[in-house]
């Protein structure tokens, strides 16, 4: 789900993730040309756009509204892990389901899913800020335009963020300061896309799931896209059920606030591996009661209990949207 890394992390992090952008281009230059983008939904209006297609530059041009080139050093580092995914389909995308399959020197495949969602919109939620706000667009990827992704999670919070500041006419974060202090890092750490691609004889990247704003979901699904984020979508239901029932049956505000502190007091442990697409699915389901309940708890410092449990069992599921597949 959307995960934002402020800036003096990004200045933390830099320290371990990124070599100098330029001479790492040069070294990478061989591997770009074995970047493979398998365009499988463009059918749907969905497609992924590469560093090695000739429309990148003016895509990122127009995400960062002509102030591309502060970026530059960021996607250059990242090369060839970023890629732009663009939606004309008319409809909004609210979660995304990228597949990078690496084909090391010995012939084995590094499978590395990348999946993010604003599932809330599939609950409910509202899609636009009010209109005196900017009326912004909560989707993850609304209709005619492209996110940025990269498997350099600093590459991808910095690019976007820098282009979101740019939507908002707002000066870039990357002060003559911080840039200066980044440059003395840039020296001392190596970029995982470095070793990866040099130990790499192909690379593929894949959009493996697509979920649309009114539940529609198209894609191969290899990474249980579809069952992680009904798994989701289906604890709050549950808990808000819950929540409601016992209000009908009378109970107490204070053994509702029990049952949250019951369902917070420990955080599901995520395995080393899942034995089935099943179990993986039920993870995802105890993980969001867990996210449910402490969020709740959380808000109970400043508002009352009694209206959080009214908000809550207030919510129109019938507002919510139904997920279902469609084929390719």
């Amino acid at each position: 789900m959307k995960k934002v890394i402020s800036i003096m992390m990004i200045v933390m992090l830099m320290v371990t993730l990124i070599v100098a952008g330029n001479s790492l281009w040069k070294k990478n230059a061989k591997t770009m040309s074995n970047l493979k983008a398998e365009n499988n939904l463009q059918k749907k209006g969905v497609l992924l756009i590469t560093p090695s297609d000739a429309n990148f530059e003016a895509e990122l041009a127009t995400y960062l509204k002509g102030n591309q080139e502060i970026v530059k050093p960021f996607i250059d580092a990242a090369k060839p892990f970023v890629v732009f995914v663009k939606n004309t389909s008319g409809k909004d995308i609210v979660g995304v389901s990228l597949r990078w399959e690496i084909t090391k020197s010995d012939g084995s495949i590094q499978v590395s899913p990348q999946d993010e969602s604003t599932p809330y919109l599939l609950m409910g939620g509202k899609t636009h800020a009010p209109a005196e706000q900017g009326g912004f667009n909560f989707s993850l990827l609304p209709s005619n335009s492209a996110i940025f992704f990269s498997l350099n999670p600093l590459a991808q919070s910095t690019v976007r963020t820098e282009s979101k500041r740019a939507a908002n006419n707002r000066p870039s974060f990357l002060t003559n300061e911080i840039r200066n202090q980044l440059e003395e890092k840039l020296a001392k750490g190596q970029i995982n896309s470095q070793r990866l691609s040099n130990e790499s004889q192909n690379i593929a990247v894949s959009i493996d799931g697509i979920f649309f704003n009114d539940g529609t979901f198209v894609g191969e699904d290899k990474n249980n896209f579809y069952a992680t984020t009904e798994a989701l979508i289906r604890a709050q239901r549950d808990l808000t059920k819950e929540i409601r029932a016992a209000g009908k049956a009378k109970k107490s505000t204070s053994e509702v606030f029990k049952r949250l502190e019951s369902l917070a007091s420990k955080k599901p442990e995520y395995p080393d591996k899942f034995d089935s697409k099943a179990e993986e699915a039920e993870y995802f389901y105890k993980i969001q009661l867990f996210n449910f309940a402490s969020q709740t708890l959380r808000r109970s410092l400043k508002l009352s209990k009694e209206d959080l449990i009214g908000e809550i069992t207030s919510n129109d599921l019938g507002k919510w949207s139904s997920l279902r597949k469609e084929d390719l």
